[in-house]
C-alpha cells in the first residue's frame, strides 16, 4: 500500500513515537499526545494544565506549611560554642530544620 501525502497541517506528531522508542516513560508520551489533541481542538492549555490533582493540592499545602515554619524559625541563636554543652539541642540549626521538615520526609539535613 502506497502512503498518501496531502499538503497542509497535521494534527499528529510522530515525535512522541521517537520519544517512546528512545525510552521515555509511556505515561509522559500519553500525556503529550493528550495535550497535542487538546491543542488541535483549540482548548485553553493554560487552564487545563493548571488543574491539580487532590494529591498535588495536599503536597502543595504541606510544602507551604513547611515554608511558613522555615520563615518563622529563629536561626539567630547560635549554639553554645564554649565547649560546654548547654543541654538544649533545639538550638542547633540541624535540629531546627528537622523540626521544620517533620517526620514525614526523608532526612535531608546533612549532619557535620
Amino acid at each position: 500500500m502506497q502512503p498518501s501525502f496531502r499538503s497542509g497541517r497535521s494534527n499528529a506528531s510522530f515525535g512522541t513515537n521517537c520519544a517512546l522508542l528512545s525510552g521515555i516513560d509511556p505515561a509522559i508520551i500519553s500525556r503529550a499526545n493528550e495535550i497535542g489533541t487538546l491543542a488541535a481542538r483549540g482548548e485553553d492549555l493554560v487552564v487545563i494544565c493548571a488543574k491539580m490533582s487532590v494529591d498535588e493540592i495536599e503536597e502543595l499545602g504541606e510544602a507551604e506549611s513547611m515554608a511558613r515554619r522555615f520563615l518563622g524559625a529563629d536561626f539567630s541563636r547560635q549554639p553554645n560554642n564554649s565547649g560546654v554543652d548547654s543541654g538544649n539541642d533545639n538550638e542547633r540549626p540541624e535540629v531546627l530544620l528537622e523540626n521544620i521538615i517533620g517526620e514525614g520526609y526523608d532526612n535531608t539535613v546533612v549532619m557535620g
